[in-house]
């Protein structure tokens, strides 16, 4: 069964535990619906996504890669309970 999360009504699939939505105008995490059940996801790119604060990550235990490059980020909350988070990049 592949795990899956939906944001403006398009749907993004969780490959090899990783999930990519790129290029996108998120603009909150929040609107990313299904990404807080995720809880094996190792790898998480939210790039280029006009993302202002990060939240709300804080079920993702397993993740281990968070890319966030390209995002005006003036606020991040919740990453320290990651204890499993090897590399950031914003």
């Amino acid at each position: 069964m592949s795990e899956y999360v939906t944001f403006n009504n398009q749907k993004y699939e969780v490959r090899n535990r990783e999930l990519k939505i790129e290029w996108k105008q998120i603009k909150s995490i929040l609107d990313v619906i299904g990404l807080e059940k995720l809880t094996s996801l190792e790898t998480l790119y939210l790039t280029a996504a006009a993302i202002r604060k990060i939240e709300g990550l804080n079920n993702l235990k397993n993740l281990r890669r968070l890319e966030l490059w390209l995002n005006p980020i003036q606020k991040i909350e919740g990453i320290d309970t990651l204890i499993n988070l090897e590399y950031c990049r914003r």
